[in-house]
């Protein structure tokens, strides 16, 4: 059995910064909302606890990812569609959302694939399953 970690072994700025990650900030924003630098927080995710605490919150981060990502897919599909309504797309924006789709799949192939190996997990450890 895995034993969940608990927040209370990391300090006020690294659980906001686990906090602003969890629902959906990219890691410069929630070094911002912790109140340290990038830096600091790319050491932070090599550090034990914090990587145990984001483990034990997985489900709730990607939560957050998917609701980044359907904010950059609708930006994307905007894009697409003012191309395709004869407006002038500027280069950056037609690269950026030609990346954002090309990517949005396999992102959407990981998400399910993470809900089907939860599931698969939930029906090994229930009473009658394959142990």
């Amino acid at each position: 059995m895995t034993a969940r970690y608990s927040t209370v072994n990391l300090n006020t700025r690294q659980r906001r910064f686990v906090a602003a990650l969890v629902e959906g900030s990219s890691v410069k924003g929630a070094a911002e909302a912790a109140g340290v630098t990038p830096g600091t927080a790319f050491v932070w995710l090599r550090q034990e606890g914090v990587k145990a605490e984001l483990r034990a919150r997985s489900g709730a981060v990607m939560i957050g990812a998917q609701a980044r990502l359907g904010m950059l897919l609708d930006d994307a599909l905007d894009a697409v569609a003012d191309g395709l309504a004869g407006e002038r797309v500027s280069m950056g924006r037609r690269w950026a959302a030609g990346t954002v789709l090309r990517h949005a799949v396999r992102i959407l192939e990981l998400l399910r694939l993470d809900e089907r190996v939860t599931v698969l997990e939930q029906q090994r450890t229930a009473p009658g399953g394959t142990p």
